[in-house]
């Protein structure tokens, strides 16, 4: 429901760095931050014909990683209680699991019939580790 006047708001009163993508429905924005978080390096917004929200992607980044697995964690819960059970896990949400190998990932789905959040801890080796948080808005099915 959240229209994309109201992204603009919330861009001009937090001053965060946006600008339009290379498709005018994007909205792309780097180094957002938001309190009790680690900061937002990369986000990305999409809105449909309509201009609502209806795609968030975004990468979160820390050097030491136990702020991304805090965060992966407290994603988990919040999206338990706000949409439902996970529908898929892959991994352990632990620093000990994720920083293991290179490329070592956790990642935890909630897949439903109109909507889809995708959180993802990623071991990028030696650039470190980051947290990929993705939601998406699917548009009802039309009657057959």
């Amino acid at each position: 429901q959240t229209q994309k006047s109201e992204v603009e708001r919330w861009v001009a009163s937090t001053k965060a760095s946006c600008k339009a993508g290379l498709v005018a429905s994007v909205l792309e924005c780097e180094n957002v931050t938001n309190p009790g978080a680690p900061p937002i390096t990369n986000l990305r917004l999409q809105f449909d014909a309509q201009e609502r929200l209806v795609g968030v992607d975004l990468f979160r980044a820390d050097p030491e990683g136990s702020a991304l697995v805090g965060r992966f964690q407290a994603l988990q819960r919040e999206l338990d209680a706000t949409v439902g059970p996970a529908t898929s896990n892959v991994g352990t949400p632990t620093l000990d699991f994720v920083k293991k190998s290179p490329l070592q990932t956790v990642v935890t789905t909630y897949g439903y019939r109109d909507y889809v959040a995708t959180a993802m801890l990623l071991n990028f080796g030696k650039r470190g580790l980051r947290l990929r948080e993705q939601y998406r808005w699917l548009p009802p099915l039309a009657p057959a």
